[in-house]
């Protein structure tokens, strides 16, 4: 008898069983409605996964292979634009510096959608800490973006 009472002395606390079974249902229904909008965007696109995969097999590689020049293209395109404000302000850099500038700027456009301020002001940033001044960057900027 008293080895049960000591223990029972040693052993830590719990709330009252009536404590816990009604905090039970609530957390199960607050876990079920806070996941429902993660199984709804799963489904939703998991279908678009499969429908794209699809249509990675069953593309040709050819014609795969023109659809990555041409977005190439876009991006050397964009690093020429910059190159020639920069030319005009007096600013001379290679034009494969400009190019990962210009991914910067697409990455940012899509991540942070604000108009592509976010991208612009990504590349000012990244062209005034350069050596170059800001003068030139800023006017500039919404005829290029």
């Amino acid at each position: 008898m008293t080895a049960r009472i000591r223990d029972a002395a040693s052993a830590p606390a719990q709330p009252p069983p009536s404590a816990m079974r009604t905090s039970e249902p609530l957390g199960f229904v607050l876990f079920g409605l806070g996941s429902w909008p993660a199984v709804v965007v799963f489904a939703t696109h998991h279908s678009e996964e499969m429908d794209f995969a699809q249509l990675v097999l069953h593309a040709a590689p050819a014609w795969l292979l023109i659809a990555v020049l041409l977005q190439m293209g876009t991006y050397v395109t964009d690093a020429r634009i910059w190159e020639q404000v920069l030319v005009r302000a007096g600013i001379s850099r290679p034009l494969r510096s400009y190019v990962g500038l210009s991914l910067a700027k697409l990455f940012m456009d899509q991540a942070i959608p604000s108009v592509g301020l976010s991208g612009t002001l990504l590349v000012i940033r990244a062209l005034t800490a350069g050596a170059c001044r800001a003068e030139p960057a800023w006017p500039r900027w919404s005829a290029i973006s």
